[in-house]
């Protein structure tokens, strides 16, 4: 039998063996597929495709790594940012991630989030995601978006605060008083943040500190 090292599998996908080897020989050795240290070579036709589905490539941030297992299935081994199957090196999809593994961590499933402009929205949860429409994303993650410049009932704020299980105000983006004065007073859900800066990753790790405070 020509027995073919982990190692060698390891580098042929550009992964570190110290960390990727370990990952390997669980899941090789639960398929029944591991021979000594290694492979049958005779199998490697095999093999070959059935690491690919098994190994969930990460960054090695811990927002990815939490989530890879049921984003991308896999065990999680850790490659370089660019192959990471949950961020890819990108900034915004990692601050993604991290709403994401908070709501994981916590069991939270409905967020709602009061302002911000269309492209934010989109950015959270897809080009399908429309003003006061409820958008389920990645994970089962369910998402209404309330225009802060447009026209809000006091009954649509009383629905969607009964509805959240975390409320976002959304403060420098586009958001008049009478709409978030709506979801601040005495109404407010027992769980509403404040996120007081722009940009995408300030939202994250609002959401994320609030879920998990």
């Amino acid at each position: 039998m020509n027995v073919v090292p982990l190692a060698r599998l390891a580098r042929e996908r550009h992964l570190d063996p110290a960390s990727a080897i370990p990952v390997m020989r669980t899941v090789l050795a639960r398929a029944g597929l591991l021979v000594e240290e290694g492979v049958d070579g005779a199998t490697l036709s095999v093999v070959r495709p059935f690491l690919d589905g098994a190994l969930a490539l990460t960054c090695g941030h811990a927002e990815c790594d939490a989530i890879a297992p049921r984003l991308c299935g896999g065990s999680v081994v850790h490659a370089s940012p660019h192959r990471c199957c949950v961020c890819g090196a990108s900034a915004n999809e990692r601050a993604r991630a991290r709403i994401y593994a908070a709501c994981i961590a916590t069991g939270a499933r409905r967020l709602v989030v009061v302002g911000g402009s269309p492209s934010h929205r989109e950015e959270l949860a897809g080009g399908g995601a429309r003003w006061g429409r409820e958008i389920v994303g990645p994970l089962g993650i369910e998402w209404r978006f309330v225009d802060g410049s447009g026209r809000h009932t006091e009954t649509a704020a009383r629905a969607n605060i009964a509805w959240a299980d975390l409320v976002v105000i959304w403060a420098p983006t586009q958001l008049g008083h009478t709409v978030s004065d709506q979801y601040t007073g005495s109404a407010r859900h027992p769980r509403t943040a404040t996120c007081a800066r722009k940009g995408f990753g300030a939202l994250a790790d609002t959401i994320a500190d609030a879920l998990r405070g």
